[in-house]
């Protein structure tokens, strides 16, 4: 719960969240068996991990709003507490996957690890057992409690089937892993981490993985202009997302978005008031909005409605609009007095890492999505400039989105540099 509010009920929201994406097991019964198919199981596991995770695993997590303040941050409590930053070295000893007629078996293998909600490949290394990865397979993943698990795992790349499983390395907590960089560690068919602080661990022997893990602080001072650090190991781009004002209508559920080279981070999916509306509207009882339909054609007054039903006027208003359509398009027709734009709280900040060189010389794009992962806006800016004429910065709290069919879209809030250090 929190962040705390001096009124009741105390805390500003309530959030339920996972620390680390679990781990589902299912299985298909009737005509649904086709899907055993492996590269369709494939597609279907895949498919629901990264639905939990955009909507269950930290920074991600589903949220009751108690308290409308614009004033409050909501997500204080999502904000990283350090970055983790992996470099895959080598692995040695690796099975053979790739069957060959004339020399031994060997593999493509590349190497899959998962922190909280994010999931990132390496390169994949070809026709060897004992790969070694490039200096540039190295990624920062942004962690929220050092309690989060990272997890590795050895696949071989194969272009029609299914990649073919290896070897996990065995789970570790993100506080014990770096005592691990550049160890060899064993590879094993199966594993399961158990938060009770035991790991089941399946069949040995399947080669050795090396890696390099270091975890990077925040310094507590964001920087608002310029690159002064030289010492500094990385950057965090941190943009503050208060609201947005966009056309009413377009979509009833949005995110934004912002976009660098090699990364990027959304907010979590919020319902505009068009959204929030239509759902309240589902929960009405189907003979209500009879009554409320039936009374807009014998002439009664929206107002009136609200009073018999004890609906509010934005409900009753949203019940006429989704029953009538306009004889040309099919669509609800705009009623009189309408809003032609809306504001949506987001009150969260959007942390994606960046290089020196990105900082000197690279572009950030701020985009909006709907649920469809369309782009209903977006602008793209220079990160040099993030301390002179970028919006967003010390000079400007707000940044104008244009579209030229969606409409415009205004976005309030500001962007700052955060610093990492060992």
């Amino acid at each position: 719960m929190g962040p705390m509010v001096g009124e009741l009920p105390v805390a500003a929201e309530i959030k339920v969240y996972l620390l680390d994406s679990p781990d589902i097991d299912f299985t298909f019964s009737g005509f649904a068996r086709a899907a055993e198919f492996p590269p369709i199981r494939h597609a279907v596991r895949a498919a629901i991990d990264a639905v939990l995770a955009s909507q269950l695993v930290m920074p991600n997590g589903l949220t009751k709003e108690l308290v409308e303040r614009k004033d409050v941050m909501v997500n204080e409590h999502t904000r990283p507490k350090a970055v983790l930053r992996v470099r895959v070295v080598k692995a040695q000893g690796l099975q053979g996957s790739d069957w060959s007629l004339f020399s031994k078996s060997t593999s493509d293998a590349y190497v899959q690890v998962r922190v909280g909600s994010k999931t990132w490949k390496t390169s994949v290394v070809k026709n060897t057992c004992d790969p070694e990865f490039p200096d540039s397979d190295v990624h920062d993943f942004l962690v929220y409690d050092l309690a989060q698990v990272v997890k590795c795992r050895v696949l071989d790349d194969d272009w029609l089937n299914d990649d073919d499983h290896l070897g996990y390395t065995e789970p570790l907590q993100v506080k014990d892993i770096v005592a691990q960089s550049n160890k060899p560690r064993e590879l094993y068919s199966n594993v399961k981490f158990y938060r009770r602080g035991s790991t089941l661990l399946g069949e040995g022997g399947r080669g050795k993985l090396t890696m390099q893990f270091s975890l990077l602080r925040l310094d507590p001072k964001p920087m608002l202009t310029g690159i002064s650090a030289a010492s500094a190991e990385g950057f965090l781009l941190a943009v503050d997302i208060r609201n947005l004002v966009m056309p009413a209508r377009l979509a009833d559920i949005i995110e934004v978005g912002v976009r660098t080279e090699r990364y990027s981070s959304f907010t979590t999916r919020v319902p505009t008031p068009q959204g929030k509306l239509k759902a309240a509207v589902q929960a009405v009882d189907k003979t209500v909005r009879h009554i409320v339909r039936q009374g807009q054609r014998e002439g009664i007054p929206l107002e009136r409605l609200a009073r018999i039903t004890g609906l509010e006027d934005g409900m009753v208003h949203e019940i006429l609009k989704s029953g009538s359509k306009c004889p040309r398009t099919g669509q609800p027709c705009n009623l009189a007095g309408e809003r032609v734009v809306a504001e949506v709280p987001f009150n969260t900040t959007v942390f994606v890492p960046v290089s020196k060189r990105e900082l000197e010389s690279g572009l950030v794009t701020l985009l909006i999505r709907n649920t469809k992962l369309e782009v209903l806006a977006k602008e793209t800016f220079k990160l040099a400039e993030l301390g002179t004429s970028w919006p967003m910065g010390p000079k400007s709290n707000f940044i104008v989105l244009k579209d030229g069919e969606q409409g415009i879209f205004t976005l309030h809030g500001k962007a700052s540099v955060v610093q990492l250090h060992k």
